[in-house]
């Protein structure tokens, strides 16, 4: 039912406003962590990627170069993301009492 969509909803934004300063940077630090350990899974993945395709037997160079083609722009992908989680990491812990 329509009513019980917006009862949730306003549970939900309710209890937004229930965390203090502290738990909402802990929140925003542990969101990070758990980015980073999603990157680090896919790192994972894509070197195993790799060594899987090195164990193909007679794999050509061209299917190497594109097996290496995505690894590439997986990972460029990463260090985009890690500039971004870099930049958050930073803004969450500034010191607001300096400003």
């Amino acid at each position: 039912m329509p009513t019980d969509n917006i009862n949730e909803i306003e549970e939900c934004t309710d209890n937004l406003f229930d965390h203090t300063f502290e738990q909402s940077i802990n929140e925003l630090i542990y969101s990070i962590a758990l980015e980073e350990k999603a990157i680090a899974h896919l790192i994972c993945a894509e070197a195993e990627k790799v060594k899987a395709a090195l164990k193909i037997p007679n794999i050509t160079i061209k299917e190497l170069l594109c097996i290496n083609n995505s690894v590439e722009s997986t990972l460029e992908s990463i260090t985009r993301l890690e500039s971004f989680l870099l930049a958050k990491l930073k803004a969450t812990l500034i010191d607001k009492t300096d400003c």
